[in-house]
């Protein structure tokens, strides 16, 4: 192209090759139709990346341009891990399998065994944080936890300086005991 004269228009055809109909089809670990999962894919240092939530069927259609691309996956609170994928003639539909993880219940005492009532908790796990408050009994309950290694804490709706962590923690260890200990300042 050359360089334009003031008030001269030119029309520029632009054609992407290599541009591919992909559908991503989301489904829980059960096989049913996963709704609302949100799918980022990103080709570092490219422009023609996508992204997007599956409807109720569980799939959710784009364009991409032929490469290898880093996708994830967000469910609710849970984050899958990058995942490489590769576009390529062969390629039509992805298949991402959302798992929905299990419940990870406990209780939030104090020092004497009497639970806790409304205090912060929250769970983290990679980059997904879970959260809720202590029932009226120190009871806590998450839902759809990862089986994996988490962290619980917890904070005193009272005094934000001062929380509690669990290291480790995973849903089979269920119930987890958390005990709140006083600190001397």
């Amino acid at each position: 192209l050359s360089a334009l004269e003031p008030g001269e228009q030119r029309t520029v055809e632009l054609m992407l090759t290599n541009v591919r109909p992909i559908e991503f089809i989301a489904t829980l670990d059960d096989g049913s139709p996963a709704e609302g999962v949100r799918i980022e894919v990103l080709r570092p240092g490219h422009f023609f990346n996508a992204q997007g939530t599956t409807g109720d069927d569980g799939r959710l259609r784009t364009l991409l341009i032929d490469g290898t691309y880093s996708m994830t996956a967000t469910h609710g609170a849970l984050r899958s891990g990058s995942h490489e994928i590769v576009v390529d003639a062969t390629t039509r539909q992805i298949d991402v399998v959302v798992e929905t993880g299990e419940d990870l219940t406990g209780s939030l005492v104090d020092e004497q065994g009497n639970g806790l009532d409304g205090f912060l908790m929250a769970v983290t796990a990679g980059e997904s944080v879970l959260s809720t408050t202590t029932e009226e009994d120190g009871s806590f309950r998450f839902g759809s936890v990862p089986d994996i290694p988490v962290r619980v804490w917890a904070r005193s709706p009272l005094d934000e300086t001062h929380s509690v962590v669990a290291e480790n923690v995973r849903v089979g260890d269920s119930p987890v005991k958390i005990v709140w200990s006083t600190y001397a300042v």
